[in-house]
């Protein structure tokens, strides 16, 4: 502003020479071009009120993350190795319509409440859908698939089928086990851990008691985990799983646990019906 341009043409008049000038002219180019970057200076009031309108766009988004049907995403599964030059876009498509015909299939992830009667009907209803047969024969191609001429990383989407096929309680498909797939792949991200268990207990296979086992140990040992969580997420998939090894473990658990909401869901486990 005015006030602004006063105060740098006196510093100018104090320096009598060029070179000093020359040097604060180039210290107030450096600092307009940091103001502009950092853009316009808002009052507190200002700045939450953008904070709540992102947000509100942010949840607007997230629930129209899958605005198709599931009979429009299994056909563009259907059609999607059909390209001849799959793009990044192409294969971007085909792992969002992966991934929207499972979350139809999944319990509370986000609350990470998904121990009882509720997940249970939602597993069921999506392990006897009507798409059951189809999604296994759509999802097939993508378990066998070379990638050579696809985008770099696109190998992702064997995966994510597998992930699918197991949220419809699919344990095998033509020789490819859905749970050596799943849980051969080392996790990177601690969200991981979540999403794995829910497959894995959508599928009820009673090997996911001796994976469970493991991930246990290493949670117990990994003081960088989001320890309470990822346990109660352990306690949640063995409630699904029905083999009695499963209370075999949840016993364990509760014997030898400190935390009290660890504790408390691994009772529930213990008492479900």
């Amino acid at each position: 502003g005015a006030r602004r341009i006063v105060v740098i043409d006196r510093r100018k008049r104090r320096f009598k020479s060029k070179a000093l000038r020359a040097a604060a002219d180039r210290h107030d180019v450096r600092r307009n071009r940091r103001q502009t970057r950092k853009g316009p200076n808002l009052s507190r009031a200002q700045a939450f009120a953008i904070v709540v309108l992102l947000a509100a766009c942010w949840s607007g988004a997230w629930g129209g993350q899958c605005p198709k049907s599931q009979e429009e995403y299994l056909q563009q599964l259907e059609e999607g190795l059909d390209n001849a030059s799959p793009s990044k876009l192409h294969h971007a498509l085909l792992h969002d319509a992966l991934w929207c015909l499972r979350i139809a299939c999944e319990g509370d992830l986000g609350g990470n409440r998904w121990a009882g009667p509720t997940t249970i009907e939602i597993f069921r209803r999506c392990t006897e859908s009507e798409l059951h047969d189809r999604l296994i024969a759509a999802c097939k191609p993508y378990l066998t698939i070379t990638w050579d001429h696809w985008p770099r990383g696109s190998e992702d989407l064997a995966h994510e089928a597998a992930m699918t096929l197991a949220h419809y309680g699919v344990s095998m498909v033509d020789g490819h086990d859905i749970f050596e797939m799943l849980t051969a792949r080392k996790l990177t991200r601690p969200l991981q851990i979540r999403w794995l268990l829910m497959a894995l207990a959508a599928q009820n296979d009673p090997r996911t008691v001796s994976f469970l086992v493991q991930v246990t140990d290493s949670l117990r040992n990994d003081s960088t985990a989001d320890y309470q969580n990822d346990m109660i997420t352990v306690l949640n998939c063995l409630y699904h799983i029905t083999d009695e090894s499963s209370l075999a473990l949840a016993r364990f658990i509760m014997e030898t646990e400190q935390d009290s909401l660890v504790i408390e869901r691994a009772k529930r486990v213990l008492n479900r019906k």
